[in-house]
């Protein structure tokens, strides 16, 4: 499944029965804090800062789209008896900040680069027939995915040099309530701050 992305262009493409749903919102969960200098080299949020509100109704709309469309999934593999065989999973590929700390945009949103939670953070739903419920806070890594599907599906991990993630099946299937000890997080982008 794809998804308009939660990023410029802010509402382009995304259905207006998601956009209606945030019609007067506010949003005031969502700081308005002065620009962090970092932002001042990155023009292209210039918009961001001066008018949210409109950005904000299309990340939202993304977001809502991904909630309906993870709950429909569900819902199909339910009527053709397949969720309790079915392991379904949905990742982001970063965070993203919403003026959060006088940012927008993710990790590259800033020279030098952040790496604040809001920026590395990943979104992820993972849902395992029989599994754990509910949301954890084993501090866990992308780099485990490969790793986790193998030991999910029963299926030897292939070798490789670079792999660097082990398997959170125990955390999915409730069998362990701890991550990670540490997570080390890289960018493509350069070195961080």
């Amino acid at each position: 499944m794809n998804y308009t992305a939660p990023h410029d262009p802010w509402l382009t493409g995304h259905p207006t029965r998601y956009t209606e749903l945030y019609d007067d919102c506010e949003f005031p969960s969502v700081p308005r804090t002065e620009r962090h200098p970092w932002s001042q080299a990155r023009s292209d949020f210039d918009e961001a800062f001066a008018q949210p509100e409109p950005r904000l109704v299309g990340y939202c709309a993304s977001l809502t789209a991904v909630d309906e469309g993870f709950g429909t999934l569900l819902d199909e593999l339910e009527s053709i008896d397949e969720l309790d065989r079915t392991v379904v999973v949905f990742m982001s590929d970063n965070g993203f900040a919403c003026g959060h700390h006088g940012l927008w945009g993710k990790g590259n949103g800033s020279w030098p680069l952040n790496f604040w939670d809001t920026s590395v953070r990943v979104p992820a739903i993972v849902r395992v027939p029989g599994g754990a419920t509910g949301r954890s806070e084993a501090l866990v890594s992308a780099t485990s995915l490969h790793a986790t599907i193998c030991d999910l599906a029963g299926v030897s991990l292939p070798p490789d040099a670079w792999g660097s993630g082990r398997s959170i099946a125990p955390v999915l299937r409730g069998d362990e309530t701890t991550g990670a000890a540490l997570v080390v997080v890289g960018s493509e982008y350069g070195l961080a701050a």
